[in-house]
């Protein structure tokens, strides 16, 4: 696929998730791109996606209980060609995040497990734009920004939103490498603003390899046919999200779940229309993390690694 389409869109993909309070499987950026570029062009595509993940019991480090997490998330892509080159991608995406948080009987009231099995469910929804051009043959701009909201049933509406901005480049190297660097600026509740390069690299080793960044990790994948690729990832996540004012610990303050999934994944193309993606793996280097309404540290503990499972089913029309 054209390569100066990849960069917005996986820029996209990222500047979602951490809205939605930061993804394995469900990415609305490159796979769907590769829908894209080998449908007919059109001057609106549209790709609905849906799925969720689990991730078993991961004990804290200090034995003070465990955690699972189970996941639901949907979103739909549309995306209009704009001219020749120009490509504006909005991107609607929700999610609902169901902690199981069980303290021991060595936890105390305050610490992460206590706070955390109080959590409610966590409701995310977020909104983002982009806009994409190119400069000249080999080189490719994007610009964007978007809104999101993270919060449990009953937090505070007015107090639970963030906001982004992104931009980059993305050169083409060779007909088999394209590099660039985008930034991510990006508010975070009660935590500072967040701005991160993100450099980006997509190589073609040949006709069945390939190594690319995808949202902040990587990705090695193997193309089976033209319907089966399969692979390893490893990436960076994190989700953050308003708490309610049932934590006495922790009144309307926020919670952030962080983790490194690693593992390997499957990628099955139904149809023209239809793709199926799974993956599994262990969740690496867990940290729940606790704030107050005035962002003072509550509570951060480590957890061990966790196993996962995910699926995510996306249709293009």
């Amino acid at each position: 696929m054209p390569t100066s389409r990849m960069l917005p869109l996986t820029l996209l993909a990222l500047a979602t998730t951490p809205l939605m309070g930061a993804q394995p499987s469900e990415d609305a950026g490159e796979k769907q791109a590769e829908q894209i570029e080998r449908s007919k062009p059109q001057s609106l595509t549209l790709i609905a996606r849906a799925g969720g993940s689990f991730q078993a019991d991961a004990d804290f480090d200090n034995d003070i209980g465990e955690l699972s997490l189970s996941e639901y998330r949907a979103g739909l892509t549309a995306l209009w060609n704009i001219e020749d080159a120009g490509r504006l991608t909005i991107d609607l995406s929700a999610a609902l995040l169901d902690y199981d948080v069980t303290p021991s009987p060595t936890a105390v009231a305050g610490d992460s497990a206590s706070i955390g099995a109080e959590l409610d469910d966590i409701h995310q929804f977020g909104i983002t734009a982009i806009y994409s051009d190119s400069l000249n043959d080999t080189t490719n701009w994007f610009l964007g920004g978007g809104i999101g909201f993270s919060g449990e049933d009953n937090a505070d509406f007015g107090d639970s939103f963030d906001w982004l901005a992104t931009g980059g480049f993305e050169y083409k190297q060779s007909d088999t490498l394209s590099i660039g660097v985008g930034v991510l600026i990006k508010s975070r509740l009660e935590d500072d603003v967040l701005i991160v390069p993100i450099p980006r690299i997509n190589w073609t080793i040949d006709e069945r390899w390939s190594l690319r960044t995808e949202r902040a990790g990587l990705e090695l994948r193997y193309k089976h046919s033209d319907q089966l690729s399969y692979g390893v990832f490893g990436e960076y996540r994190s989700d953050s999200f308003r708490l309610d004012d049932t934590h006495a610990a922790a009144v309307d303050g926020m919670g952030t779940h962080r983790r490194i999934p690693v593992g390997m994944f499957a990628d099955f193309k139904a149809s023209d229309r239809i793709r199926i993606e799974a993956a599994a793996g262990a969740a690496l280097g867990g940290e729940l993390e606790f704030l107050d309404a005035n962002g003072n540290d509550v509570s951060k503990q480590d957890l061990d690694p966790g196993i996962f499972g995910a699926i995510t089913v996306s249709f293009r029309f």
